[in-house]
């Protein structure tokens, strides 16, 4: 791109304050009168002028110069963060994955175990229900027994020995 122009107020401006530089410069000589102020300021306001819309445009052209390498660098880094931005999101999204594998192998497991579980207090129920009836035939064979010790030690003239 080609640069414009700087604004002229401000070139007029700087040429302004850059004459009364000169002048103060010039001061020595012109107090000798080797030098005329008119041939002073005339010659100091020419290079001047040129000197300073020079440096303007030279200036304008490199602050022009920056701000693209200053857009460019944003760019690049609008475009690095984004590409880190995603990173991070793939690698977010394999982990919520692998916690979701890992949690429903976690529940076929839990749930194996609780059927486990469930087959073993079945196994205990039906044990104890056996053990009940056994307890409940040795205390009904217990009282026959007893009743039989009863009948044969009541029975007169029949002695056990």
């Amino acid at each position: 791109t080609t640069p414009s122009p700087p604004p002229a107020t401000s070139t007029r401006t700087l040429t302004t304050a850059l004459a009364a530089v000169l002048l103060y410069a010039f001061r020595a000589p012109l107090l000798r009168g080797t030098l005329t102020a008119a041939a002073a300021l005339r010659d100091a306001v020419f290079v001047s002028k040129r000197t300073l819309d020079a440096v303007a445009t030279t200036l304008h052209a490199q602050i022009l110069r920056l701000d693209a390498a200053f857009k460019s660098f944003a760019e690049e880094i609008t475009r690095e963060v984004g590409a880190v931005s995603d990173r991070v999101d793939a690698a977010a999204d394999a982990l919520d994955e692998k916690i979701r594998v890992e949690a429903d192998a976690t529940r076929v497991d839990v749930a194996a175990v609780r059927e486990e579980v469930d087959g073993v207090g079945k196994q205990v129920d039906a044990l104890q229900n056996k053990v009940d009836a056994v307890a409940a035939g040795v205390d009904f064979s217990s009282r026959g027994i007893a009743l039989l010790c009863g009948v044969v030690g009541s029975v007169d003239g029949l002695r056990v020995e």
